[in-house]
């Protein structure tokens, strides 16, 4: 009789002890197993302020001491990772060649993304920012299409903002493939700007029901108004900056991403597919209603009702926090036509 081998014990990662004491629940503060470090600082232990009903079981944590917060996931982010520090490259390029929108320069919104190990990582939350979707919690159906607008208070500097943070949304977007495209994850800053977060589908990796790669909703149309055409125009240049003309577009600046390395050849069957006249027809009817972006957001809002996930009340759905994390009732004789709150928090340290 052959002797029994057992199988082979998966080798646990130094990460694995540090995902078990963040996986408590919300709540408590724990001691973390080794100081850890990011961004050049040291944190020692966490409070579990929230947990998510998302596949990846996702948490809202402050880290201390410095009261930073991360969101938690836990699985593998190096993708993400790697499609921010491409992010980061295109702004290098934007930034050489001084494309604006008015006097604001386009440049797309970066934030840390810390991969701990195959199962664990970080993502540093923007502050002073929240979600499209949280933007129309609370309000009149028909007046979605403002509330972009009134967040911004019909600011022009803020719109302007706005305009140049579209370009740069639209054509990373186009040239990083990045996919999944919902309201819950295309967020506003206080000052204007718009930008994108969770970057699990890039370069052809699509989710099973997806919305156009290129589009802009129409709250942002509606506030960007006129400015628009300078958008379009802004988005063709921002394409051509990436690149020569007789190259696929971005291939030659994504070459220089060293984080990129293990996709590249992903990364070179994705470019090899894109063209800038294809870029220009989808940059010209992204404010187009599409049945594919209704679809995805009205089956995200089922999902939500049917698993409990909405826990703001209708009474307290202005007052937005980052990612809709936390929730604070509204102040007394706060209107809920009024604009939102956007919180301030302490950013990591770049």
């Amino acid at each position: 009789m052959d002797r029994f081998v057992p199988p082979p014990r998966r080798t646990l990662e130094p990460s694995d002890e540090l995902a078990r004491c963040l996986e408590k629940p919300p709540g408590e503060t724990v001691l973390l197993p080794k100081a850890l470090q990011i961004g050049g600082r040291e944190f020692r232990w966490a409070r579990i302020l929230r947990e998510f009903k998302t596949k990846s079981r996702a948490r809202l944590v402050q880290l201390e001491p410095g009261s930073v917060l991360f969101i938690v996931k836990f699985e593998n982010l190096f993708q993400e990772f790697a499609v921010m520090a491409a992010l980061k490259q295109l702004n290098r390029c934007w930034q050489k060649t001084r494309l604006c929108i008015g006097q604001e320069l386009v440049q797309a919104t970066t934030f840390g993304i810390f991969p701990l190990g195959q199962r664990l990582g970080l993502v540093e939350v923007v502050s002073e920012s929240c979600t499209l979707r949280e933007l129309a919690l609370g309000g009149h159906f028909g007046d979605r299409q403002f509330r972009v607008l009134r967040a911004l208070h019909e600011d022009p500097r803020k719109l302007e903002r706005l305009a140049a943070s579209v370009c740069a949304y639209l054509a990373s977007s186009y040239a990083l493939g990045i996919r999944d495209g919902h309201d819950d994850n295309l967020m506003l800053r206080r000052d204007g700007r718009l930008f994108r977060v969770d970057f699990g589908f890039a370069f052809g990796r699509t989710p099973e029901i997806d919305a156009p790669g290129i589009f802009v909703p129409n709250s942002v149309a509606v506030a960007l108004g006129d400015r628009w055409p300078q958008v379009v125009a802004g988005c063709k240049r921002a394409i051509r900056d990436l690149g020569p003309p007789e190259r696929p577009p971005a291939w030659d600046v994504l070459l220089k991403v060293p984080e990129l390395k293990q996709l590249l050849p992903e990364v070179h069957e994705y470019t090899n597919s894109l063209s800038f006249s294809s870029f220009d027809y989808q940059v010209e009817h992204a404010t187009d209603w599409t049945l594919q972006r209704a679809a995805k957001n009205t089956l995200r809002e089922a999902i939500r009702y049917v698993t409990a996930e909405q826990e703001v009340e209708a009474a307290e759905a202005w007052w937005l926090d980052p990612f809709g994390f936390l929730s604070s009732p509204v102040a007394a004789g706060h209107p809920a036509s009024q604009t939102p709150h956007f919180p301030r928090i302490r950013p990591l340290d770049n």
